[in-house]
């Protein structure tokens, strides 16, 4: 055995290590979504996780909201989100055995949407602080048209990488040889989502708004603390190195 061999983490290590960062980053990021995002009184307009894109929706609902509790989901969001990453590189590695360019094409889609998640949630608060300057006079209504000029696209763009990226998780879990089993493809952050706003819909207020601020953050952490636990003992595949000097599972 050489001396990187020695040195290297094993690939278990490296898949609960990982595992387990991307499930703290979550965690942050629901508390983020709590602290910027929690507030009841004028959320008739905030009914699913789409509301929260609009910036119409979140001027009445957060206008009063105390700005103490936004900065700290502000930082808790810059700091927890991109662990994300980690979590999805276990899951890249999850269900690499299922092919060579689906399961890149996931990973590269995955990373980009953790990306702009962390950009979409760190705006966040620059909004709040708008909308709260905002007297009611209309005097800062046309800075509060170019914020949303920039807010809701971001908001979009997030909604639609992770979901080309979570549909394509999907099919590889559920049709695909990966390294989990095919239960595993209803635990897909969409289906997740998908539950969490049928029962907001009939759920009394506080627990509306609990459901709609934490969507996303919410079933991606489940998705990962479930992950994590499916491949805590997995053992690497050996295959042939797709590289001179790569291991199949480095």
């Amino acid at each position: 055995m050489s001396a990187t061999d020695e040195s290297e983490m094993p690939f278990q290590t490296r898949l609960r290590l990982a595992g387990l960062l991307g499930v703290v980053g979550m965690a942050m990021g629901v508390a983020a979504d709590l602290a910027s995002g929690y507030a009841t009184g004028s959320s008739g307009e905030v009914v699913s996780a789409f509301s929260v894109l609009a910036l119409e929706n979140l001027d009445p609902f957060l206008a009063a909201k105390p700005f103490g509790q936004v900065v700290v989901g502000h930082y808790l969001a810059v700091l927890g989100i991109p662990l994300g990453i980690f979590g999805f590189w276990q899951v890249y590695r999850g269900i690499r055995p299922a092919g060579r360019w689906l399961p890149r094409l996931v990973w590269f889609l995955g990373v980009w949407g953790f990306v702009v998640g962390t950009v979409f949630h760190a705006s966040f608060a620059f909004v709040v602080a708008g909308i709260q300057a905002d007297t009611g006079t209309g005097s800062l209504e046309p800075m509060l048209a170019r914020f949303a000029t920039v807010f809701e696209p971001v908001g979009l763009l997030l909604v639609a990488v992770m979901t080309v990226a979570l549909v394509l998780l999907f099919y590889l879990v559920a049709f695909r040889e990966t390294r989990y089993p095919r239960w595993f493809a209803l635990v897909n952050p969409l289906l997740l989502q998908a539950v969490a706003a049928a029962i907001a819909l009939v759920a009394p207020e506080p627990v509306r708004i609990v459901l709609v601020v934490t969507a996303y953050n919410l079933s991606v952490l489940l998705f990962f603390v479930v992950s994590t636990a499916l491949l805590w003992s997995v053992e690497p595949r050996r295959a042939t190195p797709e590289r001179p000097g790569e291991t199949a599972d480095a």
